[in-house]
């Protein structure tokens, strides 16, 4: 190998390891990021709690999910996670409706309860097709393995 190949070769090298250097770094403060967001669901402190609830009662769906995840996770409470995530599922977001039908499994299986997760599918479908496809799925499925 000579002189000029063995510099191109050193080049080529040196330019993957920066390139997956940096992947590797994007990647990890995505997961910190992650991380991040996920301690602060856990450890809420009360003052942004009330702004996150104020904020969710002006309309802010993204505060009302994360007040939902904060009793579900932190303070174990399904009945308020349900009645913040109901406010989070008003705005035309499928994942948050998505997310309503997740946690409306656990309920009850009342009349009520399937009329909310039929009329929840319904507002996904206008939304997302193959999301409100996927939830009919998991519907059948879910009402399988109950009886």
């Amino acid at each position: 190998m000579n002189r000029r190949s063995t510099i191109k070769l050193c080049s080529a090298i040196a330019l993957i390891s920066m390139i997956a250097t940096g992947y590797w770094l994007k990647i990890r403060q995505k997961n910190d990021d992650e991380a991040l967001n996920t301690a602060l669901v856990f450890n809420m402190p009360a003052g942004a709690l009330a702004q996150m609830k104020t904020a969710a009662r002006s309309g802010d769906c993204e505060s009302a999910a994360k007040i939902s995840r904060y009793y579900g996770y932190s303070k174990d409470d399904y009945e308020a996670e349900v009645a913040w995530q109901r406010m989070a599922a008003k705005c035309p977001d499928a994942q948050k409706k998505a997310e309503l039908i997740y946690l409306l499994f656990y309920s009850d299986s009342e009349p009520a309860v399937a009329k909310e997760i039929d009329s929840l599918i319904f507002q996904v479908r206008e939304i997302d097709k193959d999301r409100a496809e996927e939830l009919v799925s998991l519907v059948e499925q879910r009402k399988k393995r109950m009886r």
